[in-house]
């Protein structure tokens, strides 16, 4: 597997429909569905009082969960944000999304010497249904300040459930095992520090598994993780219990 920068190629039939709809529907925020820009300025107001760069620690944490950082709290128009673009077919909210992304990403970067960037891949049902890999697509969008290698070395080698209702437990059950490094993979990542990408970090079970699977089987270096959002836990803020060594719910400067 050579190291590179990593390129899907979306669905076709996905693309033409998209194409379709922007011909005969004009644009709409992708946060409230107002006609109008992509995202209206009240939407733009809720996700930039949404916005805290922070450490993030789940309550409870997994065993084997990576250092994290986050953009900001998986709410309001943020959150409605994330559900269009990858579920509604919203592309023409990558760029801002991406964007938000980067800023985490360079945060996790910082103190990382020639690390690497690994996204959270798609589960194959779900590939099909959406004909492309959003997170990945994410991560093409980005823009960072220096070049840094992108290589999409997990797949998720059995079926999983939707982790829609899942308490912390079922979807660590649910995870269990369930991601595997490509062949190939371990030269691009062994005894490198790796950043894992996802765009949503809930209980934290899929973090986990990505960082098991980097550390047994591609023999990673060190994982840490960059996320653009994080749920409201109940019990509990966002953040609210950082990793040992870590400010604890502290915004990083």
């Amino acid at each position: 597997m050579r190291g590179r920068t990593f390129r899907t190629q979306g669905g076709t039939v996905h693309t033409l429909l998209r194409s379709v709809r922007d011909l005969f529907w004009p644009a709409a925020c992708g946060g409230c569905g107002h006609p109008g820009p992509v995202v209206c300025p009240g939407c733009a107001a809720d996700v930039a009082a949404l916005g805290s760069l922070r450490r993030h620690h789940p309550t409870p944490c997994p065993d084997g969960f990576p250092p994290t950082v986050v953009w900001g709290s998986y709410a309001g128009a943020l959150k409605r944000l994330v559900l269009a673009y990858k579920d509604a077919g919203r592309a023409d909210l990558t760029g801002l999304l991406a964007t938000l992304l980067a800023d985490v990403v360079e945060e996790v970067m910082g103190p990382l010497s020639a690390p690497v960037i690994v996204p959270v891949p798609s589960a194959a049902a779900a590939r099909r249904l959406r004909g492309r890999e959003p997170v990945t697509d994410l991560v093409r969008g980005m823009r960072l300040a220096r070049p840094v290698r992108v290589a999409p070395v997990l797949r998720v080698r059995r079926a999983v459930r939707d982790q829609a209702g899942l308490d912390h437990r079922a979807r660590a059950a649910n995870l269990a095992g369930s991601f595997t490094v490509v062949p190939g993979g371990r030269d691009l990542v062994a005894g490198r520090s790796v950043v894992v990408i996802d765009d949503v970090v809930t209980t934290g079970a899929t973090l986990t598994e990505a960082a098991r699977a980097l550390r047994r089987e591609a023999a990673a270096g060190s994982v840490h993780s960059a996320v653009l959002c994080a749920t409201q836990r109940r019990g509990g803020r966002v953040g609210s219990h950082a990793a040992p060594g870590l400010p604890t719910g502290g915004v990083l400067h």
